[in-house]
């Protein structure tokens, strides 16, 4: 596995570490400093971006939800320039790995904890979208700079009254 595959990995496995610890600080700092924004489902568009709005969001998961997930890795892929339709050009030479942008698509199992509701079975479908942090103290830290820029996720439990068929 490559250097930036293995950072990315780390990233989610820390994040995954995040919500079974309901770690708000943790969770937080998992996330651009200055491009981030979390899409839940059912939550208005644009209410949990930034710093301050990825803290809310957070504060509120965390204080409504016990997490017990384990998250299963399905695709990193990296964007580059040239993996563009049309390509742009460069500023800067990069390869497949050294670009500033990543998605990484995932499914979490486990369980919840809802409060008012009791335990129950959690399952979701996620997609990161990473962005490199190239200056400051995180561009060379244990995840290679990378960071959570867009995050959001859909229940893979079925819904009330039935299976959906694909």
């Amino acid at each position: 596995m490559s250097t930036a595959k293995q950072n990315i990995t780390s990233l989610l496995l820390k994040y995954q570490f995040a919500l079974n610890t309901a770690s708000v600080p943790l969770a937080t700092s998992l996330y651009h400093p200055t491009d981030s924004i979390c899409m839940p489902p059912n939550a208005p568009v644009g209410s949990f971006a930034g710093p301050e709005g990825i803290t809310k969001a957070y504060e509120f998961f965390f204080s409504m939800i016990k997490f017990d997930v384990k998250f299963e890795i399905h695709e990193i892929v990296y964007v580059t320039p040239d993996s563009l339709d049309p390509p742009i050009m460069a500023t800067k030479p990069m390869d497949g790995e050294n670009g500033q942008w990543a998605f990484a698509r995932t499914e979490s199992k486990g369980t919840s904890d809802v409060k008012g509701r009791g335990p129950g079975s959690e399952g979701n479908q996620e997609l990161f979208v990473l962005k490199k942090v190239v200056d400051g103290k995180q561009a060379g830290d244990e995840f290679g700079g990378w960071r959570i820029a867009r995050y959001c996720f859909n229940s893979t439990n079925p819904p009330p009254g039935g299976q959906v068929s694909a």
